[in-house]
């Protein structure tokens, strides 16, 4: 992701899954992971009015980075905060079970994130 957006330090990346893990954990989640997977569904196939993503635009591409940083730690768990706690009283809510990262249209190379190795040793420093 750092080829393609503004630096994104392994400190983002631990900050927000522990984030999320301590919402899953308060909440006594059982399926968490069928709750990030639903979770990743939403953020990548819907716009923020719950309409339906369009991912390649005339001139660009929601998967186009910005010049600024329009996040940060507090904003990405309290997006998913709310998320789970209406995923929870609203199932229909959750990814197809048949979804797949390989469905998103004109994702080029997003599709392969969750196919990426990762080691231990990609969490150090160079």
């Amino acid at each position: 992701m750092s080829e393609r957006y503004l630096e994104i330090g392994p400190d983002l990346i631990e900050q927000s899954a522990e984030g999320f893990l301590r919402v899953l954990a308060e909440a006594e989640a059982d399926n968490a992971d069928a709750v990030l997977g639903s979770y990743a569904y939403h953020r990548i196939t819907r716009a923020e009015n719950g309409e339906p993503r369009r991912i390649k635009g005339l001139f660009s591409s929601a998967l186009d980075g910005t010049r600024t940083e329009e996040y940060n730690i507090d904003q990405i768990v309290k997006g998913f905060r709310p998320f789970f706690f209406l995923l929870r009283s609203k199932p229909t809510m959750a990814a197809p079970m048949s979804w797949t990262w390989k469905q998103i249209e004109n994702g080029e190379w997003i599709t392969e994130l969750p196919d990426v190795e990762i080691s231990l040793l990609d969490s150090f420093d160079d």
